[in-house]
């Protein structure tokens, strides 16, 4: 048995698939430290979103015994908060970060990691979370071993909403950002060794 570490051979962002921004300095095993946020002072409702995929891990020899995807990420920053000054107003604030993978070319996404923080204020209320600063972890997915090396994706999003229904026309307020970044894509990819043929 041998193991080879492949990468992928392709980045975009955004991806077309979920849209949104692009993240700072995409490469092709990961992004830099990434800023989303959005912040509604005067009522309504604010969205962020920034994502990047990954794709064309490379082609390995030999007969594939088991794949493994791998990669690691962490959240230097994250808050949301949310207030609320008067009765019957009310404010929400929700920031996210997901990492997904595909086994068939993006038809459909499996969750990897969803690390998010969701606050909300009313009637004179107020709420704040920032637990996930300094997070990080890393992924190892088990992946079949018949699957196609060129079908295998990983995507993320950071995402954050700030919403902020002033019905009674208090001064309520709502914040959210993370910040986020990903490293270390590959598979590991553990294959047969061919043995000799013997001729008699």
């Amino acid at each position: 048995m041998a193991t080879v570490t492949v990468q992928p051979a392709s980045n975009q962002s955004p991806d077309p698939g979920q849209g949104g921004l692009a993240v700072t300095g995409a490469a092709n095993t990961g992004h830099a430290q990434t800023h989303c946020g959005v912040t509604e002072p005067t009522g309504g409702v604010l969205l962020q979103k920034k994502t990047c995929i990954w794709t064309a891990f490379g082609a390995v020899t030999g007969p594939i015994r088991a794949i493994h995807l791998k990669a690691d990420w962490s959240i230097p920053a994250q808050a949301v908060s949310a207030s609320s000054t008067v009765v019957g107003d009310s404010a929400l604030a929700f920031s996210q970060f997901l990492l997904e993978y595909s086994v068939n070319g993006g038809s459909s996404w499996t969750t990897a990691t969803d690390q998010q923080r969701t606050v909300t204020a009313s009637d004179g209320s107020s709420s704040s979370d920032n637990s996930l600063t300094g997070a990080s972890g890393s992924i190892d997915i088990s992946i079949p071993a018949t699957t196609p090396i060129a079908s295998i994706r990983l995507r993320d999003s950071l995402n954050t909403e700030a919403d902020n229904i002033e019905d009674v026309g208090g001064d309520s307020f709502a914040s959210a950002g993370i910040d986020a970044v990903v490293s270390n894509i590959r598979l590991e990819v553990t294959t047969q060794d061919l043995q000799p043929i013997v001729l008699w």
